[in-house]
């Protein structure tokens, strides 16, 4: 099932986590190439081209930014360290925890 047909892809800026991964497994990626909708060098750039890009991507007023993401396990590892470096800056107070247990949560997960 996708929720962006060929037409929203099609008029869309294309960028995916990886290349490799997204022209292989991702159906939103890969259904267009089959078509002929999208051509794979028409995928504008990956997370690591975007984190090495000086900020100056082609943009047009109108366009559509259409983002896939295959699961990279390197945007989790990126989403970790951005949550761990925010958080040793500005920990959240204690009330943010609510009553959230973790002895009573792992007991009620596990049985023990």
């Amino acid at each position: 099932m996708r929720e962006a047909d060929d037409a929203a892809v099609r008029r869309s800026q294309v960028f995916v986590d990886t290349r490799d991964g997204a022209i292989k497994e991702a159906g939103y990626i890969v259904e267009p190439i089959a078509r002929g909708v999208l051509a794979p060098d028409q995928i504008i750039a990956g997370l690591i081209e975007l984190s090495r890009h000086d900020g100056r991507l082609p943009r047009a007023a109108t366009a559509i930014t259409f983002f896939k993401s295959v699961g990279s396990a390197l945007s989790d590892l990126g989403a970790a360290q951005l949550v761990v470096s925010r958080l040793q800056r500005s920990p959240p107070p204690a009330a943010a925890w609510g009553a959230w247990n973790w002895t009573r949560d792992h007991e009620y997960r596990t049985g023990t």
